[in-house]
């Protein structure tokens, strides 16, 4: 190649010439030289890029492509998995890094399954006593430090969508906070659980009362105990 030839010229030829002759213009030189020998040392690589909706099918294909019958990146529909730029590279040996969420991101899931329930009872007149007791201790619920003003918002729209038409009506935003919440409690997105049962066992893990008198099952326990965990 062109390039190495250049730069067995220059260690051949330039580099001796100029530390003898004009040594004042051998820095510059010597760092493009430097940054030349890095680049091509670098192996060759291609990035194909792939985009589209949530959940059609990019995460699996990318496993199929590259892991076979492996699974490298999270898929099944839980949302939207991959919203951030997500990049894959080849390695002899495979390996991962983890990022620790703060606890309010957790926080906003619990909050927007419960805001869902305090206006699913407005909505139907039901259960008047919970229903006051729950707008009563309001702060509790959402304490002023666990969401700022936008992450507060957005829970609070995606709990109101849909109520009063039926219990089954959500909107694709809480669908998608409901299937988290029932992977990190129960281990499975499509359990059966209801949203109090799954709003007191994400308290639990975020280290607040339970307020819907719901008794946490033992192998969902375990779960949150170690969401709590990671969390502290």
């Amino acid at each position: 190649m062109k390039e190495f030839e250049l730069l067995n010229w220059f260690e051949s030829s330039a580099r001796p010439f100029l530390d003898r002759h004009a040594k004042d213009r051998l820095a510059s030189l010597e760092s493009d030289y430097e940054r030349l020998k890095k680049l091509l040392a670098e192996p060759d690589k291609v990035t194909v890029c792939f985009l589209g909706n949530s959940g059609i099918g990019k995460s699996t294909l990318l496993n199929a492509l590259a892991a076979g019958a492996e699974q490298i990146l999270p898929a099944g529909g839980i949302g939207p998995l991959t919203a951030q730029a997500t990049e894959v590279h080849f390695s002899a040996e495979p390996s991962f890094k983890v990022v620790y969420h703060p606890k309010k991101h957790l926080w906003k899931v619990a909050f927007a399954m419960e805001q869902r329930i305090v206006n699913q009872l407005r909505a139907e007149k039901k259960a008047q006593s919970k229903l006051e007791a729950a707008v009563a201790t309001q702060d509790e619920v959402a304490p002023d430090d666990q969401l700022d003003e936008e992450e507060r918002r957005e829970a609070l729209a995606a709990a109101a969508e849909g109520v009063g038409a039926s219990e089954e009506v959500t909107s694709d935003t809480l669908d998608g906070i409901i299937k988290q919440a029932k992977q990190i409690v129960t281990g499975d997105q499509f359990s059966t659980q209801e949203l109090p049962y799954l709003v007191d066992a994400l308290r639990a893990a975020c280290d607040l009362k339970p307020r819907w008198d719901q008794t946490i099952r033992t192998d969902d326990l375990e779960r949150v105990d170690r969401v709590k965990a990671i969390l502290t």
